[in-house]
């Protein structure tokens, strides 16, 4: 076990995030490292969703924790850390959207052509026990499929849906990760949803 394992281990024990927190403000990198294991994953799935694909989603992530090192002094715990980390990520997402908007490159995406299923990461797993085999191949196309047209609807609105349906976030955690009204957020979270049920129709049309 390495030197950052046992402090989360040793944290966790006594329910330390906050212990881990002071730690590293005050430049202990093991607890940092630690703060890092906890949401590395987190921070990445939310980067991979909005962003498209892997090399982009890992530059955002480090970018995250890059911004997190930096600025963790600046935390004042008015809202969890997975939220603070939210809104980071939210907002690196957004810088990688300006500069690829600003070389011309089309913020909507499409998967279609990669038809390898090792590439792909669905928005939901099937339990390894559904007893229907069938079933369970179509459930991960369905998933795959959602996967992909997510990322043809316009920036905003995939941010909204990965937050809402993928991470679980309330309406009032959205409204603080994206530092836009609630009620902005109830409307782009509509729009979004018919955006992606339209992209939706679209495909089972063409099937």
């Amino acid at each position: 076990m390495s030197r950052a394992e046992e402090v989360v281990a040793t944290e966790s024990e006594s329910g330390g995030e906050q212990t881990l927190i002071e730690r590293a403000r005050e430049g202990d990198l093991d607890a940092f490292d630690g703060l890092v294991r906890r949401y590395e994953d987190q921070v990445y799935s939310v980067a991979y969703r909005l962003v498209g694909n892997e090399d982009d989603a890992a530059d955002v992530a480090q970018e995250v924790f890059l911004a997190c090192f930096r600025h963790l002094k600046n935390y004042r715990g008015e809202s969890k850390l997975s939220t603070w980390l939210y809104r980071i990520t939210v907002n690196m997402a957004k810088n990688l959207w300006s500069r690829q908007k600003r070389q011309g490159r089309d913020l909507t995406q499409s998967l279609e052509a990669n038809d390898d299923p090792e590439e792909r990461a669905p928005i939901e797993t099937i339990a390894d026990h559904a007893p229907n085999p069938r079933r369970v191949a179509a459930g991960i196309e369905i998933a795959q499929v959602i996967e992909r047209k997510l990322l043809e609807i316009e920036p905003e609105f995939r941010e909204v849906i990965v937050l809402r349906f993928i991470e679980g976030l309330s309406y009032d955690a959205i409204a603080e990760v994206t530092q836009e009204p609630l009620g902005t957020i109830k409307s782009r979270i509509f729009r979004a949803r018919r955006a992606l049920k339209n992209k939706m129709q679209n495909y089972l049309r063409e099937m």
